[in-house]
């Protein structure tokens, strides 16, 4: 995916992070299907009451002010997915809770950069500025970047069914990510950062939590094309984990070569170490840096053996 903002997946990170901050009481159980597009290519999922404490942890300025606090204190789940650039979007966003619908259209129309859009079905506030549109109903938010046609920010048809593996892989936890072929971004990550193993994968799931003194600790499931290639892969995080105590520490090795793989049929499941406040936001950096340059395919529209290589387009 490129993405003409390079730090929009960061921005919709933090959008997600902080509709987290909220005191609604909410029975929060891993939903079979998302009110998004389904053609995405990252799906990211979080429980608002529990994934609070991140939130905490997290030293990230803007995220406790008192205008951030009241748009969202009533929010308690949230959603993403982010597109391929040929889709004409670039993110859609949706969060369920209880909104000041009323306040919120009279602040929208009284604000030069938003028009209204009412036309049959379709009813939403839209930004060419910005590229932005936006529904605010009294149960759900939700809002569309586009790149040069407007959209509506509704799906209307194309609910996202998510992996029945994902959803018993992120059950309890505060925040879920799906991302489908990942292998482009994830080896870009670790070539950037000179460690020389290669992850093949063709599905990634993590998901946050809390440790008891306040860390953060992100679980993975890795899904591969073949049990031979999960096997080969397995072995290969398995020994560099056997000699990361010599080595220099980068938070990717936190990451994956902090405990060793355990191997299941296709997948690999890994547990990070712990990250601290500092590692967290250097592993922000990372991410976005390895974002930065690469070109994601449409999964959806090119086999995986015709797959674009490595794109350097760092500028």
């Amino acid at each position: 995916m490129k993405i003409k903002d390079n730090n929009a997946f960061l921005k919709i990170c933090f959008l997600l992070f902080i509709s987290c901050i909220s005191a609604y009481v909410y029975s929060f159980e891993m939903p079979r299907t998302l009110p998004l597009e389904n053609d995405g290519v990252i799906y990211i999922i979080a429980d608002v009451k529990k994934a609070k404490s991140i939130i905490d942890i997290l030293p990230i300025r803007g995220l406790k002010n008192w205008q951030t606090v009241l748009v969202t204190e009533t929010t308690h789940t949230a959603a993403a997915a982010f597109f391929n650039i040929d889709s004409g979007r670039e993110y859609q966003v949706t969060a369920s809770g209880n909104y000041p619908r009323l306040p919120a259209a009279i602040v929208l129309f009284f604000h030069w950069q938003w028009k209204s859009h009412r036309t049959g079905t379709e009813n939403y506030w839209f930004s060419d500025r910005s590229r932005l549109s936006i529904s605010i109903e009294s149960n759900q938010v939700s809002m569309i970047s586009w790149r040069e046609h407007r959209v509506n920010p509704v799906s209307e048809t194309n609910s996202t069914i998510l992996p029945s593996t994902f959803i018993n892989f992120g059950r309890g936890a505060p925040l879920s990510c799906w991302m489908k072929a990942p292998d482009i971004l994830l080896n870009k990550m670790l070539e950037n950062e000179e460690i020389p193993v290669m992850i093949p994968a063709e599905e990634l799931f993590f998901s946050l939590y809390v440790t008891r003194d306040n860390k953060i600790e992100i679980k993975f499931m890795i899904r591969f094309e073949s049990i031979s290639l999960a096997q080969e892969t397995a072995a290969n995080l398995a020994s560099r984990t056997a000699h990361r105590r010599n080595e220099t520490d980068s938070v990717l090795s936190s990451l994956f070569f902090a405990n060793p793989p355990v191997q299941n049929g296709i997948y690999v499941n890994l547990v990070s170490a712990p990250l601290t406040n500092e590692d967290a936001l250097e592993l922000i950096g990372v991410f976005r840096t390895g974002w930065r340059h690469i070109q994601l395919p449409d999964t959806q529209a090119i086999p995986r053996n015709e797959r674009t290589p490595l794109a350097h387009m760092a500028k």
